[in-house]
């Protein structure tokens, strides 16, 4: 038993609930923690760091730099988009732009003549092997998805529902397969070395915890900033950075073409900015963007860190 059900969101078709039998989930190591959630206004100086020109280049990074792309447009299925492709170009010429120069796999639907680039769910798990593989202190990684984000039924989940992205073949078996957030997790916080970092910029739906993270920082609608800290939660994690361009109960409007360019523009203006500058430039690019300001642009983190520290693409120096 399955089922697709399309949910209108600013006259976007978009795919909301994909529901069937899971197969016996991986072990959740969150199961015993508990939420603290805080809430405070922005700074007023917040944009004093996006002002300061020796920021706007590359840092040097002590190790390696690479990266994995991912855009889908579903070309030919009834779940198409039209720019998530162009999303994953774009942020790969950011990237160059940039002087972030490293390993690249880039994998799209789009004209696509080499089946290993085609984003199905083999290849993407076995872009994300890649990712980690040789992976080790002082490296850098960068992981990029733009297409769909959906919520999958699942009881064993404290919310009945698990977050994944849909690959360009999920209709290929019945149930449809997807890649679920504790595939992702287990896989990335299980490969790569504590002295790496991977940078994950998720930009689909229902992306708000599409890594399970204990720290999250939120920019509000009502303008706030608002601080999620996971306590007890157990094991130290590698270090992962994710950037969400809505929470998990939201849609995002593919028509705006969102998160991608609202990171890039906030970025263009200051390449190591402060996480709190960050995360508000996003909210305001996407207000911008869409009009309408109902995506909630989020930051999730295996540690803790301050509102104040600042966001590097690479290992900080």
């Amino acid at each position: 038993q399955q089922s697709v059900q399309p949910t209108v969101s600013h006259g976007l078709s978009q795919v909301r609930h994909i529901t069937h039998d899971l197969p016996t989930p991986l072990p959740r190591s969150r199961m015993a923690y508990q939420e603290m959630v805080t809430t405070r206004p922005p700074s007023t100086d917040y944009t004093i760091g996006l002002r300061n020109k020796k920021h706007h280049q590359a840092m040097p990074m002590p190790g390696a730099f690479k990266t994995l792309i991912i855009g889908i447009n579903y070309t030919g299925q009834k779940e198409n988009l039209s720019t998530c492709v162009n999303d994953a170009h774009a942020m790969r010429g950011y990237l160059s732009e940039a002087g972030f120069h490293g390993q690249q796999l880039v994998l799209t639907d789009e004209n696509q003549v080499d089946p290993a680039h085609v984003p199905t769910k083999e290849n993407i798990m076995r872009g994300l092997r890649w990712l980690c593989q040789g992976a080790k202190a002082g490296d850098s990684l960068v992981l990029h998805f733009a297409g769909h984000g959906v919520e999958v039924r699942d009881e064993n989940d404290e919310d009945r529902y698990d977050e994944a992205v849909l690959p360009v073949d999920f209709r290929a078996t019945r149930p449809f397969q997807v890649i679920k957030n504790e595939e992702m997790t287990h896989l990335l916080t299980t490969s790569l070395p504590h002295g790496c970092r991977l940078v994950v910029i998720a930009d689909c739906a229902h992306s708000g915890q599409l890594l399970n993270l204990p720290y999250s920082l939120t920019a509000r609608k009502d303008g706030n900033l608002e601080w999620k800290e996971k306590v007890g939660y157990p094991e130290p994690l590698p270090d992962i950075i994710q950037l969400s361009g809505c929470r998990n109960d939201q849609t995002t409007d593919s028509a705006t073409n969102a998160l991608t360019p609202a990171f890039i523009q906030a970025m263009g203006r200051d390449t190591n900015p402060t996480y709190e500058a960050l995360i508000v430039e996003i909210r305001n690019n996407l207000y911008k963007r869409s009009g309408v300001g109902y995506q909630v642009p989020q930051i999730s983190s295996s540690k803790r860190f301050a509102f104040s520290d600042r966001f590097y693409l690479s290992i900080d120096p």
